[in-house]
């Protein structure tokens, strides 16, 4: 492998990567060692593709809430945009998106300005990019602010037909609960097992990542690809943590492959020991890889998508009102984690639209565990299931002329 390093020019797409992590409360750095080899090793094999739906597929309510945040926040981004010069209040989304733009290269702050203005100036587009929120005059919902204009309460979702159909779910889990249940005490019982036992229980619950391949390297610019990894990471309890940005390899060339020691790198880790053992908890991961950002444009993101993912919680929890049994308050946080992810994908989409570039897409990745008998997660006892972990899955990411590999899969730990 090559290891020589050069100077790169600032493509845009080295800014999505903290763009996107910026969904979480507090940051995640991921620990691990990685052995760079050309030679074919057993972990360099494509696997089959995860099952990715849509997040919010047959959830039509929390869809319309996800939908209406999201033309809300590009909107703010919008405005911001336009004018880099406008001041707005501390502490507001306007003020961490502004301080994040501000670290752009000039000529690409130029070019987003002027994508910004050509939204901002016809009425119709306003409308088709921003909803409801278009109908607002640009300086009025400078003034407004997200927090000014979004209000959950008019919202476009129905929070009776939101609450109907997470009851009827809760109960439907509480069913499949209690049947999962039961196979795992008969199961314990046959096999002579404590199940109540501290090393029959799950404490923990990992996403690995086994290694990373540049099936073909990108060609947007001569020389080795400069890749580094990051993403987002929500847990059973609807908190979301990114993982901020590591170096996968700063020389990746056609062909070449990092592979991480066994049992490889722990891209997230959830803590379940204080859980419910008999309890479905699911678990929702996005990763994503770009070039590595070293400017403060990540932070100030950060900062912006924090306050947005906040409000989307609240505005989920509050607008339900109901009184939360253990299995209504799972569904909950399960939903939270789905519109995040879903919130995710569509803005970064959408910002590639408004400056014209490309990037490397999200891939986003969902697990249920039914409940945490360890000792059910073997031989298939759980579908899917064997030794404590899944199968490994290939993910793929399509960019530039150019295409990686991630190889992954989720693993329990007693």
């Amino acid at each position: 492998m090559r290891t020589h390093l050069r100077p790169r020019s600032n493509p845009l797409w080295r800014y999505f990567l903290p763009v996107l992590t910026a969904v979480a409360m507090a940051a995640s750095t991921v620990p691990g060692q990685a052995v760079a080899d050309t030679a074919a090793v057993p972990e360099d094999a494509d696997h089959g593709a995860p099952e990715v739906p849509d997040p919010l597929r047959g959830e039509p309510q929390a869809l319309a809430l996800a939908q209406d945040v999201d033309q809300a926040f590009r909107y703010s981004l919008a405005v911001v945009a336009a004018d880099p010069t406008r001041v707005f209040p501390e502490g507001t989304v306007e003020a961490d998106l502004q301080r994040g733009l501000g670290t752009l290269p000039a000529d690409r702050l130029a070019t987003t300005s002027r994508g910004a203005q050509a939204v901002l100036a016809d009425p119709a587009t306003r409308v088709a990019e921003f909803g409801r929120y278009g109908r607002i005059d640009p300086r009025e919902y400078a003034r407004l602010g997200f927090r000014g204009a979004f209000d959950p309460r008019t919202a476009p979702v129905d929070w009776a037909a939101l609450s109907r159909g997470l009851q009827a779910q809760a109960a439907q889990v509480e069913a499949d609960s209690e049947v999962a249940h039961e196979r795992a005490m008969a199961v314990a019982a046959a096999e002579g097992v404590d199940p109540t036992a501290a090393t029959s229980l799950v404490k923990s619950v990992t996403l690995r990542i086994s290694s990373v391949k540049a099936v073909q390297e990108t060609s947007w610019e001569p020389g080795p690809d400069e890749i580094a990894m990051g993403g987002v990471n929500v847990d059973h309890g609807g908190a979301s943590k990114k993982v901020d940005q590591f170096w996968v390899s700063q020389h990746f060339n056609t062909g070449e492959i990092v592979v991480y020691d066994a049992p490889g790198l722990a891209f997230a880790k959830h803590d379940v020991s204080g859980t419910d053992p008999s309890a479905p908890l699911t678990f929702t991961s996005t990763v994503m890889i770009a070039e590595k950002d070293f400017g403060g444009f990540g932070d100030a993101i950060d900062a912006a998508w924090a306050k947005v993912a906040d409000i989307v919680a609240d505005a989920i929890a509050q607008g339900v009102g109901l009184v939360l049994t253990p299995y209504l308050g799972k569904l909950i946080a399960s939903l939270i984690g789905k519109a995040v992810a879903w919130l995710f994908k569509v803005f970064v989409e959408w910002f590639v639209k408004l400056v014209k570039d490309e990037v490397f897409k999200p891939v986003v990745l969902t697990k249920t565990i039914p409940h945490r008998y360890a000792y059910m997660f073997d031989n298939d006892k759980v579908a899917g299931w064997d030794d404590l972990r899944t199968d490994t899955v290939s993910l793929w990411f399509n960019a530039f002329g150019g295409s990686y590999r991630v190889n992954a899969h989720w693993r329990l730990h007693v």
